[in-house]
């Protein structure tokens, strides 16, 4: 065996040593997807992830935050052309849909579409 084989075994062993002896991957526990997100700028997504209790309890602030979603949609379309905001136009919406139920996240994403579509054809 060749002196790379025998490093990547030895890094392997140190891996499985400091993880009490499982292998890291998917159906581990100690895996996490927050491993693989680089840490500049995603702080807020992590902290979402990492606490799904943290939902909207007042339901007007859902609601608001849909409509500015769909608002930011509409200015992203060619008379306005905003479209560098079409990289957090639906950073409202995601935020008004984390901890809920179904019903709730499909009405948050039906009044998003209705405003955006609205918007689009006035």
């Amino acid at each position: 065996m060749g002196r790379g084989a025998e490093d990547r075994r030895q890094k392997s062993e140190d891996r499985r040593q400091k993880s009490g002896g499982r292998k890291q991957g998917p159906g581990n526990s100690k895996f996490s997807i927050l491993n693989a997100l680089p840490s500049a700028g995603l702080r807020l997504a992590k902290s979402a992830i990492r606490n799904p209790k943290s939902e909207i309890r007042n339901p007007q602030s859902a609601i608001g935050l849909s409509v500015l979603s769909g608002i930011l949609l509409i200015l992203i379309q060619p008379p306005i052309s905003l479209f560098p905001l079409a990289y957090v136009s639906l950073i409202p919406l995601i935020h008004s849909l984390k901890g809920n139920n179904i019903r709730h996240n499909f009405l948050m994403g039906f009044i998003t579409g209705v405003v955006s579509h609205i918007g689009h054809i006035y």
